[in-house]
């Protein structure tokens, strides 16, 4: 199990519930080192970490009142006193608050635009996996519903005594459909899909694109979405950059989130984007 990504626009907006004073003192020298930190109560001993402008959470905070030890959790921390399949592997405590904090400001790291295209790849693989799956299932129902004996030798039949015409007109729509669905299959096969991870928001420059070119497999299937580090991440005024990209996601924000949509591409939140191009 690999470390939990948890975006922003995900976090529960309940209520700050009462919190142990333990973590709130934790919470208010860390906030003066890291000014630009803030906090989402997850449970009253526990806070989201996130800053402004990062489309995920740096991490989080904590402090256990079962042995007064603070705690804190990020991607980059590697606790090898457990395994890879727990959580507490990316979890470093201490009972001293100096050494947490040291802990949170050298561990919480806002995520890189390549980061943060990594990060959602999964929501986006999952979609297009998902269409290209309906296309399979429906191919297989048409077929079934085509190839099945006590239709097609009367077909047959009447395909060799009368020159190659379909007698049931229902036999004929399904027929037709089944190979527009099979060809619709096939031609995605082995198509080759260029994607472009882009991050609509706004900097000194005004409303900018944050983008990084992805490297995906080039079947059918698309098994993870890695960053291609030879094409280095870009920064480009929205008003500079290509109009293909602005174009598609002119057409993704008019879907709702999590939708993929064939040729264009998919759209992660609000204002993410993993762009075909």
């Amino acid at each position: 199990m690999s470390y939990t990504h948890c975006r922003v626009a995900d976090i529960s907006s309940e209520v700050k519930p009462t919190a142990t004073s333990a973590l709130e003192a934790f919470l208010v020298e860390l906030q003066k080192e890291m000014p630009n930190l803030k906090f989402a109560y997850r449970r009253s001993y526990e806070v989201h970490a996130y800053m402004d402008g990062c489309p995920y959470t740096l991490g989080i905070l904590g402090f256990d009142t079962s042995d007064s030890r603070y705690y804190v959790t990020a991607r980059f921390i590697e606790n090898k006193k457990y395994s890879d399949g727990k959580w507490q592997r990316y979890t470093l405590w201490s009972k001293d608050r100096k050494v947490a904090i040291r802990n949170a400001k050298t561990f919480l790291r806002p995520y890189t635009t390549s980061e943060v295209a990594e990060a959602g790849g999964d929501t986006a693989r999952i979609a297009i996996n998902d269409q290209h799956q309906k296309s399979t299932q429906r191919a297989q129902t048409l077929r079934q519903t085509v190839v099945n004996p006590s239709r097609v030798l009367p077909e047959l039949r009447v395909l060799i005594e009368s020159g190659y015409k379909f007698a049931d007109p229902d036999f004929d729509k399904d027929a037709r459909a089944w190979v527009a669905a099979h060809d619709t299959v096939e031609a995605g096969r082995n198509v080759v899909r260029n994607f472009t991870f882009v991050h609509v928001t706004n900097d000194w420059m005004g409303q900018v694109l944050k983008m990084q070119r992805l490297a995906t497999s080039g079947n059918s299937y698309i098994y993870k979405f890695l960053a291609d580090f030879k094409a280095p991440s870009e920064t480009v005024p929205i008003g500079e950059a290509d109009e293909a990209i602005v174009g598609r996601i002119s057409v993704l924000s008019m879907v709702g989130r999590n939708t993929y949509v064939e040729g264009v591409g998919y759209r992660a939140t609000e204002d993410m984007f993993y762009v075909e191009t």
